[in-house]
């Protein structure tokens, strides 16, 4: 039985199909941030960065801010607090997931990354780890975890070419220091190599920042700060069908999330993106 503030995994709303479970791997990585430097001298254009994301490989190294878990209880704990199932993870494996409020907020939106049976990263944008690191630590009673920040480098891979490009080392290597997240989202597709380790590889050419931020935007990927704010509720950001598990057991701020899905995940406003054809800048309406 679903103790309180639970809800009983077995009831779906009438008439849907049953969600499949993330795979370990293939799922879009957390965006390390919208860089807001200029391109260098040795930076591709806009065009041609574009030109690599359709067919080719092109880099965007920057940061990350990742969570380490370790302990006996670090997996248990993780899958207590998680939006996304994380039992079927094997070693190397990662989902995506949201740590949600009581009241069913979005804190963070995160990468779980199963090292091994007692060490887990959670990986997220930068900026975002102090909230991720308290998020954490607010429920953490009666459990043996600690918990470790780290501010690692973190290497955007983008392009069809970037598994050829990362060569061995999008096998991954903990302890080399890299870890490879792959990225599949609309035709934003690539790999994140994030770790002390992590380097630009070898001929891959540096892509224009800015077009790194239009395709984060194009492909829908929420950034906290921009499309996250502290009212947002998941159903909001259209990463459910990703990050959320209608089928595991209790975690904080799971009642109004499958509330909102029992009765057809209406919300009043969700994200969209708009295509503005102009010859100049658009200014953004007052808020």
């Amino acid at each position: 039985m679903p103790g309180q503030g639970c809800v009983d995994p077995g009831r779906r709303r009438r008439g849907a199909s049953p969600r499949r479970r993330a795979p370990d791997i293939g799922r879009p990585g957390v965006p390390a941030g919208d860089p807001v430097t200029s391109a260098g001298p040795d930076v591709l254009s806009p065009g041609a960065t574009y030109g690599a994301f359709v067919a080719g490989v092109v880099a965007l190294p920057g940061s990350c801010d990742v969570v380490r878990v370790t302990g006996r209880d670090a997996l248990s704990y993780l899958q207590s607090q998680c939006t996304q199932d994380l039992t079927a993870l094997r070693d190397g494996g990662s989902v995506e997931s949201l740590l949600l409020s009581p009241q069913g907020r979005v804190e963070a939106y995160v990468r779980v990354v199963r090292l091994d049976e007692q060490e887990a990263l959670v990986v997220a944008a930068t900026g975002s780890g102090e909230a991720v690191a308290s998020r954490l630590k607010r429920f953490r009673l009666r459990v043996k975890v600690e918990l470790e920040q780290l501010d690692w480098p973190c290497v955007q891979l983008r392009g069809p070419g970037s598994r050829a490009a990362a060569g061995d080392e999008a096998a991954g290597d903990e302890a080399a220091g890299v870890v490879v997240l792959e990225v599949e989202r609309g035709w934003a597709v690539g790999l994140d190599l994030v770790g002390s380790g992590a380097r630009v590889p070898d001929g891959v050419p540096l892509g224009d920042p800015g077009a790194f931020a239009a395709l984060r935007i194009e492909s829908g990927e929420p950034l906290p700060g921009a499309e996250i704010g502290e009212k947002t509720i998941p159903q909001e950001i259209g990463v459910v069908e990703r990050a959320v598990s209608f089928t595991k057991g209790c975690y904080p701020g799971q009642e109004l999330v499958a509330r909102i899905d029992a009765r057809g995940g209406h919300v009043p406003r969700r994200l969209r993106g708009v295509l503005v054809e102009a010859s100049s800048p658009v200014a953004l309406p007052a808020e």
